[in-house]
């Protein structure tokens, strides 16, 4: 196993330990809410539907996001290149305002991804947070016009909270996911990217290389 691919699953590892702790986090929600009343366990199915739809649409632009990173550091570091090797053309024909302008657009594109990133991973947070305030306002109306019991009061509010904090984890678990794939996607093409000069059937195989090179029949004109 190459040590890439040992980073690999160590990370994987790590990630799955997260996943199912918060999944028995939220089971034990689910739990109690059910030895409360059964119509809570609906509505926190409900809850958790609601929370799927964000998640959903914010993991697909955090995998467009990852996948727009690699080409925009590929542009920043050909245009790099092309400037310094080519120095003395440039300041010849007096082309460093272009080069500049180019430069700061191709940086400004680079360093927007991952604002737009962190900026979709907390707009992520705040939305499953309106959806459980939404369902423990629920629960409060419940209480009040049900007459329930302090204790089960406390209860119902342990259980959605239970419910409400792993789906916020597993939201970002999930955003921070389809980034890495984005990226996993740009690598895999590369890698499974087929050479443009391939060697035709039944080519000769060239003897190892011994003691010098000679060149027959090569004239200078």
């Amino acid at each position: 196993m190459t040590p890439l691919n040992r980073k690999l699953v160590r990370a994987l590892w790590r990630l799955r330990g997260q996943v199912l702790a918060l999944a028995l986090v939220n089971a034990s929600g689910i739990a109690v809410l059910a030895y409360i009343k059964q119509r809570f366990c609906v509505a926190a199915a409900v809850m958790g539907a609601l929370c799927l739809l964000p998640m959903s649409y914010f993991g697909r632009r955090a995998r467009q996001s990852s996948r727009g990173e690699q080409p925009g550091s590929a542009d920043v570091i050909g245009l790099l290149y092309e400037t310094f090797a080519n120095i003395r053309v440039v300041k010849a024909y007096l082309l460093e305002q272009p080069q500049r302008t180019k430069f700061a657009s191709a940086t400004g594109n680079l360093v927007s991804l991952p604002l737009r990133m962190n900026r979709q991973r907390e707009l992520l947070g705040q939305l499953i947070e309106l959806i459980a305030s939404l369902g423990i306002m629920g629960a409060l109306l419940y209480v009040y016009f049900g007459q329930v019991k302090f204790s089960e009061f406390l209860a119902i509010l342990t259980g959605f909270y239970m419910l409400y904090e792993p789906l916020k984890k597993l939201g970002k678990v999930h955003v921070q996911l389809q980034h890495a794939l984005g990226a996993a996607d740009g690598l895999l093409t590369v890698l499974d990217a087929q050479p443009t000069v391939r060697e035709q059937p039944g080519a000769r195989v060239l003897p190892a290389f011994q003691r010098q090179v000679r060149f027959d029949g090569v004239a200078m004109e």
